[in-house]
């Protein structure tokens, strides 16, 4: 009996460490099935996620955003429309920035202004979303913009 039991953990924890190098080799989150709208499913590097879509890096995108990472401004937004940004356009998943670990050491006041400094990071990559999505598209129509001669920058500015 008590070697059936041992043989029984055995069993279930190799069953247990399968699922979780699975996990791990998937992704560390855990995604969801959703009905979504369809991209067309001509796009390689879109990828439906609950609820939105992820673009993955591809090397027209980095060559043409170097320092698509940085932020660029800061721009003051209502929460209505801050969520519409960040909802309403894909994710680019190009963030390349590790903030350097705080020591164990470090006050509350200096871990809490550390955070408000990553949120604010967070919220000018959202901004940028609507932006991002057009030069992504732009790209992949491979149309070479024009700063002068583009219709859609003369809208812009007038």
């Amino acid at each position: 009996m008590e070697q059936e039991l041992i043989q029984f953990i055995k069993d279930l924890s190799g069953k247990v460490n399968i699922l979780y190098n699975e996990r791990e080799a998937n992704s560390t989150h855990q995604e969801q099935e959703m009905k979504v709208q369809s991209s067309n499913g001509e796009d390689p590097y879109l990828r439906a996620r609950a609820p939105m879509y992820e673009v993955e890096n591809y090397p027209q995108l980095t060559e043409e955003f170097s320092d698509m990472e940085k932020n660029i401004f800061r721009f003051p937004l209502k929460d209505k429309e801050k969520k519409e940004i960040v909802y309403g356009f894909p994710k680019f998943k190009a963030i390349n920035y590790l903030p350097p670990p705080l020591n164990d050491s470090t006050s509350t006041a200096v871990k809490k202004v550390d955070g408000l400094l990553y949120n604010i990071q967070q919220s000018l990559a959202n901004i940028t979303r609507p932006i991002d999505l057009y030069r992504h598209d732009q790209l992949r129509k491979n149309r070479v913009i024009d700063p002068k001669n583009d219709e859609d920058i003369i809208i812009l500015e007038t």
